[in-house]
C-alpha cells in the first residue's frame, strides 16, 4: 500500500508541471519570437469562403476549394517578423499576430493585420489593399483604391480609441475618440497633406508639415 501512494505520488509531481505547460501554451502566454513561431507551426492556414468585406463565411477544406469562389479567405498565425513596416511600431511582444488575406477572383486583393492579446481580444487592427499592407498584386478592378486602408485601435474594453485612414492621394486622417466608461464622450479629427511629391515616397512615409 505504502508503494502504491509512494507512485501515485510521483505520478502526481510529474503531472502538475506538465499541465501548467500545457495550460501556458493553450492560453498564449509563452513569450519571445520562438512562441509566435510555434503558434505559427502548429496552427495550419485556414481557408473560407469569403464576401467582398473579407468575413469568414464558410470553413473549406484547402485553398483550392476557397479560391473556386468568387471571394476567398486565407487565415493564419504569423511571425512579428512578417509584419510590414508601418505596423512595426505599434506592436508588442504580448501581441499574436493574425494575418487574413482576401482573394477576389484568385488574386489577392486586401490583407488585414489583427494584433491579439492574451484573452485573444482584438487589440490593433489594419486593413487595405495598400504596398504597405503587404499586398503583393492587387485585383485590376481595385486600382483607385490600391493605396487605402485604414489601422484602428482599440482600448481594454474592445472600443476603437484611434483610427488612422490612408487615401489614394497618400494623404492621412487620424480620428481620437475620449469615453467615459463605455460612453463616448467628445472626439476628435486630424488631417495630414500629402507629401510634396507623391511619385517620390513609398509607403511608410513621414512627409514634414508645410
Amino acid at each position: 500500500m505504502r508503494k502504491l501512494f509512494f507512485r501515485l505520488l510521483l505520478f502526481a509531481a510529474f503531472l502538475v508541471p506538465a499541465a501548467f505547460l500545457i495550460a501556458r501554451e493553450d492560453n498564449g502566454v509563452i513569450e519571445g519570437e520562438e512562441a509566435y513561431e510555434y503558434v505559427a507551426a502548429a496552427e495550419p492556414v485556414r481557408w473560407y469562403r469569403s464576401n467582398a468585406a473579407g468575413m469568414a463565411l464558410e470553413f473549406t477544406p484547402s485553398r483550392l476549394v476557397a479560391l473556386r469562389n468568387e471571394y476567398g479567405l486565407s487565415v493564419e498565425i504569423v511571425s512579428p517578423s512578417e509584419l510590414p513596416g508601418i505596423l512595426l511600431p505599434y506592436h508588442d511582444a504580448a501581441y499574436r499576430v493574425e494575418l487574413r488575406i482576401l482573394f477576389k477572383a484568385g488574386q489577392e486583393s486586401r490583407r488585414q493585420w489583427i494584433f491579439r492579446d492574451s484573452r485573444n481580444f482584438a487589440k490593433l487592427v489594419a486593413s487595405g489593399s495598400a504596398c504597405f499592407f503587404g499586398v503583393e498584386r492587387a485585383a485590376e478592378d481595385d486600382e483607385e483604391e490600391s493605396r487605402t486602408g485604414f489601422i484602428e485601435f482599440m482600448n481594454h474594453d474592445g472600443s476603437v480609441f484611434r483610427e488612422r485612414v490612408f487615401e489614394s492621394d497618400l494623404s492621412q486622417w487620424e480620428f481620437r475618440f475620449f469615453f467615459d466608461g463605455n460612453i463616448l464622450r467628445s472626439a476628435e479629427t486630424w488631417f495630414k497633406r500629402p507629401p510634396f511629391s507623391p511619385a517620390g515616397y513609398e509607403y511608410p512615409y513621414e512627409a514634414e508639415a508645410p
